[in-house]
């Protein structure tokens, strides 16, 4: 069975700006009508056409929190910890100072640990289709100046699963992007491990969110860093 996810929830800030969302997960048998807002700055179609993502209620991995990522991490130059200062994403500028460009972040736990560290599975949506205590998703706006305006919509997992073992990610961001001339949806961009493919808007299937918008669906490839456009 799989669930969807759509954005919910845009904080306040220019186009342009990395704007930070929840995940609103809805399942399928049961929509539920939703109400978007998009913030001054915000083009409301970035809202309006975001991509609906669908989740595989099977799959243990789930979208996670940049909070829980940052607390169940360390600050560490040449494989040392060099802080054991709380890290937030409001306070991470202090790494600058602690080794510049060779300052990396790394998980407390070993991710093969045994049992496996709780965080690494994300968080469940629950009934209402709120991952509780974690933005999961951001969205990107790059506003072109020309009537063209490309949209990315980001999901964060803790952890991904990779083919055969190999690949596995710790901190993974996926996306998509849609690309909207005069404010109409014109193409649209499913990221695929290091690359992806390009469709016409057009093309791909849509949802009916409730609320007399067709949005496009995304298919969370089982465990994997995918984003697909069917089952």
């Amino acid at each position: 069975m799989y669930g969807l996810v759509c954005p919910l929830c845009i904080s306040n800030s220019a186009a342009g700006m990395l704007l930070i969302i929840s995940l609103f997960f809805i399942t399928c048998a049961f929509a539920t009508q939703v109400v978007k807002r998009a913030p001054d700055g915000v083009p409301d179609f970035v809202v309006k056409y975001a991509p609906v993502m669908y989740l595989y209620s099977a799959d243990p991995w789930k979208p996670s929190g940049i909070s829980s990522q940052l607390n169940n991490t360390e600050p560490r130059v040449d494989f040392k910890v060099v802080s054991d200062q709380p890290m937030t994403l409001d306070s991470l500028s202090f790494l600058n100072g602690l080794g510049g460009d060779k300052v990396y972040l790394t998980s407390k736990v070993k991710p093969y640990a045994n049992p496996v560290p709780g965080y690494l599975f994300g968080v469940l949506p629950n009934g209402e289709g709120k991952t509780e205590g974690a933005v999961s998703s951001t969205i990107i706006v790059n506003d072109h100046g020309d009537g063209t305006v490309d949209a990315f919509y980001f999901y964060f997992y803790a952890f991904d699963r990779g083919a055969l073992s190999i690949g596995n990610h710790v901190g993974d961001w996926e996306h998509s992007m849609i690309r909207f001339v005069n404010k109409t949806p014109t193409a649209l961009w499913y990221s695929q491990h290091s690359a992806g493919q390009a469709f016409k808007y057009s093309a791909v299937q849509k949802y009916e969110d409730g609320v007399g918008n067709l949005r496009v669906s995304v298919y969370h490839y089982h465990g994997r860093q995918s984003r697909l456009t069917s089952r």
